[in-house]
């Protein structure tokens, strides 16, 4: 969200984390960018839901652990969606290890 490779979420409790933009906006992709350490941290699936103009969400990606680069600290390719919303729902389903919690660069 802020363009800044090392700004970390770290969840040790697996809870979503919900994201508000400034404005109502075309989602169309993102990326996530696994941390420089604790691999152990990386999640291995997700999903990414975002809030309609309605209030209802709706599903609009869910990824898992082939997503996402082996290299720390680099981008994984976009990962394609298209809806409009200003509020998405990040949610971590599994990490790779128990109960290390998850670790990801920010949403670009």
């Amino acid at each position: 969200l802020d363009g800044n490779q090392f700004t970390m979420w770290v969840e040790h409790s697996m809870r979503p984390v919900e994201i508000t933009l400034a404005h109502w906006e075309t989602l169309v992709g993102y990326q996530l960018q696994v941390s420089s350490n604790q691999p152990t941290r990386d999640i291995v699936q997700w999903t990414l839901e975002a809030q309609r103009e309605d209030g209802q969400w709706m599903l609009v990606h869910q990824g898992g652990l082939m997503d996402m680069p082996v290299v720390r600290r680099v981008w994984s390719n976009e990962f394609e969606c298209h809806c409009r919303c200003r509020t998405l729902l990040l949610t971590p389903l599994q990490p790779r290890t128990q109960p290390q919690g998850t670790a990801v660069g920010w949403v670009q």
